[in-house]
């Protein structure tokens, strides 16, 4: 089956074929991958580089020390790695392939920068993120439960409806600084017109900042002290009707860009998953219906990573859209870039992202069991919120993240969604 891919790469082959000739791939820590030609198989128009920046050329006949070095430290690819669509027939140990190309001076040495540590940019952002999340955890905490209404005009058989909307929502909230540090959203339906027993359409997990509020920002009536609570870390599911019904138009074309990208091509964008670390049984029953989910993250004080969870053909997908801010309230996106793709097979684990997906990945099942069982009923209980303090990433956790995402923002492989159909 040949795999998803968003540029077109096969432009037309070149007839200038080389003979030695190794391509080496990082997709992350541990083992490159490493691509080893047969004679006279090699285009430049062709290869893997034209893909994936992070891809490395070595031709035996320009740097024939470097090639030799290398052969002699290639391990076979794993038999997994026989089906993929790039080929890769044998792998090396990153260290190893760093330490062979340092020896070469002015070569371009992919990854060496990651050996040098963190950029200062990186290392000053984490410092604010973390001094920003840095709670007091043994102030006086209440739990708070609301539910809010509001009313949406929809079309059903293309006639305007108004359809009402409840947003249960409980939350910890600080008494010290008068505002929520977490929060637990259920988006539900509540209108007798729509016969559908699918009621809910999202679910949201939030880790706040606590700050003044910023010019702009809707403020809690009942809160006084001028402090808004601002999410910093937010997982949001995206069941199929928060689609049908557009609730939040901003969320729905960021989580129909891939669906509408692929419509014209045979590949099926699949509704559903087949697990959840959410401990509600509405939410557990409700799978079947999950069209997207994102996973927001802070990149900076006013840049934000959206990362976008999506199924295709039956594989797992995880994009990454970087938005930019006016302010810190974030509420105007003055600036977003292409899609990164840090995809998943079931066959092959991710292809690119270095340690990102996995973070995401862990994060995700995290804020999902800890927020839903903290409020889960009869288990409020104060006493166990260490479990939510312990979502909030330390400084050096954020140091890892965010060099990670710079080298994605710099190597990875960035995505117009232009769709190549396949044969």
């Amino acid at each position: 089956m040949i795999r998803l891919i968003f540029f077109v790469f096969f432009i037309f082959c070149s007839t200038n074929l080389y003979a030695g000739v190794l391509e080496v791939c990082d997709f992350g820590p541990g083992n490159y991958l490493v691509k080893k030609y047969k004679k006279g198989s090699f285009s430049k128009e062709t290869s893997l580089s034209k893909l994936n920046d992070s891809c490395r050329i070595h031709i035996k006949n320009e740097d024939k020390e470097i090639y030799n070095a290398i052969i002699r430290n290639l391990q076979k690819a794993n038999p997994s790695r026989k089906k993929d669509p790039f080929s890769f027939t044998h792998k090396i140990f990153d260290k190893t392939y760093l330490e062979i190309v340092s020896g070469n001076t002015g070569y371009d040495q992919p990854g060496l920068e990651k050996l040098k540590g963190p950029s200062k940019k990186v290392l000053k952002i984490a410092k604010k993120l973390a001094n920003s999340l840095e709670y007091d955890k043994n102030q006086e905490v209440r739990l708070v439960n609301n539910v809010y209404q509001s009313q949406k005009k929809i079309k059903i058989n293309k006639k305007k409806k108004k359809i009402q909307i409840n947003a249960e929502s409980n939350s910890v909230k600080s008494e010290q600084l008068g505002c929520d540090i977490f929060n637990y959203t259920n988006l539900r339906l509540d209108s007798p017109e729509i016969e559908d027993t699918n009621k809910l359409l999202a679910t949201y997990y939030s880790v706040n900042f606590c700050r003044p509020c910023p010019p702009g920002f809707k403020k809690d009536k009942e809160n006084k002290s001028g402090v808004c609570s601002i999410p910093v870390f937010q997982y949001i599911i995206l069941y199929q009707n928060y689609i049908n019904y557009n609730i939040e138009p901003v969320n729905v074309r960021v989580a129909t860009m891939i669906p509408n990208a692929i419509e014209k091509t045979d590949m099926v964008f699949n509704i559903g998953r087949n697990k959840s670390s959410d401990i509600n049984k509405e939410i557990i029953q409700s799978i079947d219906n999950i069209h997207t989910e994102l996973f927001l993250l802070p990149l900076s004080l006013k840049e934000q990573g959206v990362f976008i969870r999506q199924f295709i053909d039956n594989e797992k997908f995880l994009f990454l859209n970087i938005q930019s801010y006016k302010t810190t309230a974030k509420l105007q996106s003055i600036k977003m870039s292409d899609l990164f793709s840090l995809f998943e097979t079931s066959s092959k684990g991710y292809a690119y992202g270095f340690d990102v997906p996995n973070y995401i990945e862990n994060f995700i099942d995290d804020i999902q069991k800890n927020i839903s069982s903290f409020f889960a009923t009869n288990e409020k209980k104060i006493d166990n919120i260490s479990t939510l303090y312990s979502l909030i990433p330390n400084e050096d956790d954020l140091v890892t993240f965010l060099d990670d995402i710079e080298s994605v923002k710099d190597k990875g492989t960035s995505f117009g969604l232009r769709i190549q159909s396949r044969n």
